[in-house]
């Protein structure tokens, strides 16, 4: 059952590129539209688009692994708290790749 939400969702969420956008910009226009940081690693440009929220997001992913990493390594006396460690993990992990 998840196997098939999952799929409905990856194939119905492809078409991001077809949007209209009224009035029609350009890639340029819009990233000039948003607070962004241009800096350079590894000889790359990398563009970072809302730079505070992109910083929150990696802490707060940091925070939860963290969490998940303290709960795995405490002794518990019900086995839920390990797993619920575990699950926090994965889902760091799995969001971060998604993007």
């Amino acid at each position: 059952m998840i196997i098939l939400l999952a799929s409905i969702l990856l194939f119905c969420c492809n078409q991001l590129d077809k949007i209209l956008y009224l009035p029609e910009i350009t890639p340029l226009e819009w990233l000039e539209s948003q607070p962004y940081i241009e800096t350079i690693i590894f000889s790359q440009t990398l563009i970072i688009v809302q730079p505070s929220s992109t910083i929150l997001v990696y802490v707060l992913g940091l925070l939860t692994i963290t969490m998940g990493a303290l709960l795995v390594r405490k002794k518990p006396t019900h086995s839920f708290v390990s797993w619920w460690g575990i699950a926090l993990i994965l889902w760091v992990i799995i969001r971060k790749k998604k993007y």
